[in-house]
């Protein structure tokens, strides 16, 4: 569950200001003033037998080097990272204040439990935090979060906030401030329990990151993005992969100018049977590999405002899309294609024009 005696050495930042104060009103007392705002985390952490006299986590659990070593390969940004543990160290116990089942302790982000059962956490802070990055990461004890009360005003990254919350079934963001949002990448990767999830308030306009965003979430069934701003947003790679439960995805309103990976984006997604893509913008998209893989609930996928000209690879795009009948591709431009596995001969298609 982590080392709270972690290699990685971090320095702590006094109180935000020192580096962000153009974030914050100008005022010399700015975290007082804040202090008399409501500004808290709720959650509920469940604690089984094995997790009996073990430091669990409840915040950011990447703590050390070798643990940050192993994340290498999901492209976790060293200076981000020693970054994001500046920010978050900002929480002390001086600036925030811990209570468990409404008993006050001194802040840490994890407890030593004795009892099996379930523990409310507050968490009350009295100042903003900047950056949100890892903030639950890997935190696999907690069922629900309610950020209704949380300050989220001056927020600019949520990378990995909630990633590898594999527990986690309740969400409550109707209150969080995302116009700031500049990195959404792998938010809510991996948090497989999670079936409902309400994110139509969000602003992200600003947001030039999504990859990842809901992969992983395979009980997630419903998802309203019609909210959502694109127009800035370059990467939406595995964005739903592995989202295996969701069976309708509408993203007739996403904006794609600017996106230039779309890889793997609807990877497993095996029960999606109603998917409207017709507005996607692909003029600067290299990547499309993988993309409907194994979409084998799909039955017609309409890519007639499809421009490839500049993909390269399209490797495995449509196979093990076992029940795909029909398939217009006749303005596809692969001029440029170098990596090319199309299709699997489990599929039986009757309209395949411009490749065959």
């Amino acid at each position: 569950m982590g080392n709270k005696n972690g290699k990685l050495k971090n320095k702590t930042l006094s109180n935000g200001k020192d580096n962000y104060s153009n974030n914050f009103d100008n005022n010399e007392n700015i975290n007082q003033k804040y202090s008399q705002m409501k500004n808290e985390i709720i959650m509920t952490i469940k604690i089984d037998k094995n997790d009996i006299n073990k430091d669990i986590y409840f915040l950011d659990n990447i703590d050390d080097e070798e643990e940050y070593k192993d994340k290498k390969e999901d492209e976790i940004d060293e200076d981000q990272y020693k970054m994001k543990h500046d920010k978050l160290n900002e929480m002390n116990e001086s600036n925030t204040d811990l209570y468990i089942n409404d008993k006050k302790y001194k802040f840490k982000k994890y407890f030593n439990f004795k009892e099996v059962g379930e523990y409310k956490i507050k968490i009350k802070l009295n100042f903003l935090i900047i950056d949100c990055s890892f903030m639950f990461y890997n935190c696999k004890n907690i069922i629900n979060i309610d950020l209704s009360n949380f300050n989220s005003k001056n927020i600019i990254n949520m990378d990995r906030m909630f990633c590898c919350c594999e527990n986690l079934i309740h969400l409550n963001l109707s209150n969080f401030e995302t116009k700031n949002i500049t990195n959404m990448g792998y938010l809510f990767y991996g948090c497989k329990k999670l079936k409902n999830l309400d994110i139509s308030n969000f602003e992200t306009s600003k947001v030039k990151n999504m990859k990842s965003m809901f992969s992983g979430c395979e009980n997630l069934f419903n998802l309203d993005l019609s909210n959502f701003n694109t127009q800035n947003v370059n990467s939406i790679s595995q964005m739903f992969y592995n989202c295996k439960n969701l069976t309708n995805i509408n993203l007739s309103n996403f904006d794609t100018k600017n996106v230039t990976n779309m890889h793997a984006m609807f990877y497993n997604c095996e029960n999606l049977k109603i998917l409207d893509i017709i507005n996607l913008d692909t003029k600067n998209v290299t990547d499309m590999g993988f993309m409907f893989y194994n979409c084998k609930n799909l039955n017609n996928i309409n890519l007639s405002n499809f421009n490839t000209q500049k993909v390269t690879n399209m490797s495995n795009i449509f196979s093990d899309c076992v029940n795909l009948i029909n398939l217009d591709l006749s303005n596809f431009n692969t001029k440029n294609v170098t990596v090319f596995v199309f299709l699997r001969e489990t599929m039986t298609l009757k309209k395949c024009s411009n490749f065959f």
